[in-house]
This record gives structure tokens, C-alpha cells and sequence, in this order.
């Protein structure tokens, strides 16, 4: 599921606002995944640079909550991101103390991603550094 499908108009000026709104998004979301049979995994996908930490924030937030502090989800991040590698592995930290304080595990999905080409219009049109790597293969070396 797209962050955007969640929560329409958010705003990274207004971060803590935007936070909020995804995250009572979150908690409806979770609920119904917990309440169906078989229960159904939530899987945030990452649609752009201006998403990454709004949707990491969010995540980790309502996942933090009693009332979800158990349950399985997941988060895809996009690879062509340079922040993407920092954040993976502030999420695996995370994630392994959430594990041993309550049980629900988080899945972490990297992407090349789907978006580097309008990232790259974006930037051009609105007279932005670029935050993506330029290319595919800057991807690829990335990885290391």
C-alpha cells in the first residue's frame, strides 16, 4: 500500500501534522488487517524521497503503541534514495528492540525503485539538488 493511498495532501513543511494524519490512517489500516481471518500484512510502499522519513516516522510511531506493539508489518524502501541505506538500519534496530519487548517483527523490502525518472523531473522542474542517485547504476554501486 502507497502512503499516498493512505492519506492525500500531506505536506513535509508541516511534518509533525502529516505524521499525525498518516498515523491515524495507520491505526485504522492495522486494526482491520488484526481484525480480518486469515489476519491481512500491511505493507507500506515508498513512493518518494519526500515520503521517507513522513512514512518511516509514522510507521514506527503506531507500531511503537501497545494496541499494535505485536503485530507483523512491513516497509519498502526505495535503494535509489541515498538516506535509504542510514535508514534500514536505523529500522533493523529498531525493529529487533520492538521484537524483544513485544513479539511483532517488521519486514524491511528494498526496492530499486520505480520512481527515480519523475524524482529527476521533479527536481529539474521545480530547480532542486536531486535527492535520488542520477542512475540505475549508481544504484547498483551504492549497495557497495
Amino acid at each position: 500500500m502507497k502512503i499516498s493511498a493512505v492519506c492525500a495532501n500531506l505536506d513535509v513543511l508541516a511534518f509533525d501534522h502529516s505524521v499525525q494524519r498518516i498515523c491515524e490512517r495507520l491505526r485504522d489500516l492495522y486494526r482491520c488487517a488484526q481484525a480480518s481471518s486469515p489476519r491481512t500484512f500491511v505493507n507500506l510502499d515508498m513512493e518518494e524521497h519526500r515520503d521517507l522519513a513522513l512514512t518511516t516516522a509514522a510507521v514506527t510511531q503506531v507500531l511503537e503503541e501497545d494496541e499494535f506493539s505485536g503485530i507483523d508489518a512491513g516497509i519498502v524502501l526505495q535503494a535509489y534514495l541515498p538516506e535509504s541505506h542510514q535508514t534500514a538500519a536505523e529500522l533493523c534496530a529498531w525493529a529487533v528492540a520492538r521484537h524483544a519487548r513485544a513479539g511483532g517483527r517488521l519486514k524491511i523490502r528494498i526496492v530499486k525503485g520505480a520512481n527515480l525518472a519523475m524524482e529527476l523531473v521533479d527536481a529539474e522542474l521545480h530547480g532542486w539538488n536531486q535527492a535520488p542517485y542520477a542512475t540505475k547504476h549508481e544504484v547498483r554501486a551504492s549497495r557497495g
